[in-house]
């Protein structure tokens, strides 16, 4: 067997497998690879058994982070109050060297970036404020 035939045989392979483990559009999808790594950072990371969501991890020494939570406690007051209490609540239970429930334990369908809009933009107007410095 050829070397193209071998490769051309795994990626259709891959292609076909992908397929059938997370649907047709899998392949349409450039970061269709990531939501696995995802799921299984999901399972076997800490936060979910503290009930918290991969955005409540971020700590606010970073000075964009800093500026993202101070803008979502201004732009929505509601998710700020959900994330100080999750994190309260983390840090009482790893304080206690305990873990919630089964049952409440953040799910992965549920966990959401709900920061990144807000880190996003803060760091493209950091990079446009350096863009007009330069000039």
């Amino acid at each position: 067997m050829a070397m193209g035939t071998v490769v051309k045989f795994s990626k259709n392979l891959v292609a076909r497998w992908d397929r059938l483990r997370y649907g047709s559009e899998t392949r349409r999808h450039p970061i269709c690879w990531r939501k696995p790594i995802y799921k299984f950072n999901h399972r076997h990371a800490y936060y979910p058994e503290l009930g918290m969501i991969h955005d409540d991890v971020y700590r606010e020494q970073n000075a964009v982070v800093k500026e993202a939570v101070r803008r979502l406690s201004i732009a929505e007051p509601a998710a700020y109050d959900e994330r100080t209490f999750r994190r309260n609540r983390a840090l009482h239970h790893s304080m206690c060297k305990t873990v919630l429930p089964r049952e409440e334990w953040s799910k992965y369908e549920e966990d959401h970036f709900y920061l990144a809009d807000y880190i996003e933009r803060i760091e493209m107007e950091i990079a446009e404020k350096k863009a007009w410095a330069k000039q």
